[in-house]
């Protein structure tokens, strides 16, 4: 049953996120909302680092609340700014959870840019 709670959540996440991109920017909340479901079902396995993606999920939600977005150019520089954001965060995170050492990808990553 956790599981089907977690995918489930990651799939409305996307399916929200969508909506938010087609349709209306207040959907990001509800797709930050599962999203942060998904990273707490999820724990510490790849938990730590879809909480990443929420933060994203809810700056760009809050830059569309704050200002109004109504041309493609604002659209396409908050979400690099919500990107930039979630790589901020993913970033934090690898630097101060000792779990990064069990996944050796992140490991690579790490040693090939001096990290």
């Amino acid at each position: 049953m956790p599981t089907f709670i977690a995918f489930g959540s990651l799939g409305v996440a996307l399916l929200t996120f969508l909506l938010g991109i087609l349709h209306n920017p207040k959907w990001y909340y509800i797709s930050a909302l599962m999203m942060y479901i998904f990273s707490f079902m999820t724990g510490f396995s790849i938990g730590y680092y879809v909480l990443s993606v929420t933060f994203a999920l809810l700056a760009l939600a809050l830059a569309h609340s704050i200002v109004k977005v109504n041309r493609n150019l604002w659209n396409v520089l908050l979400s690099v700014v919500a990107l930039i954001v979630g790589y901020v965060f993913w970033l934090m995170i690898i630097s101060y959870v000792p779990y990064s050492q069990f996944y050796w990808p992140i490991a690579i990553i790490l040693r090939l840019f001096g990290l």
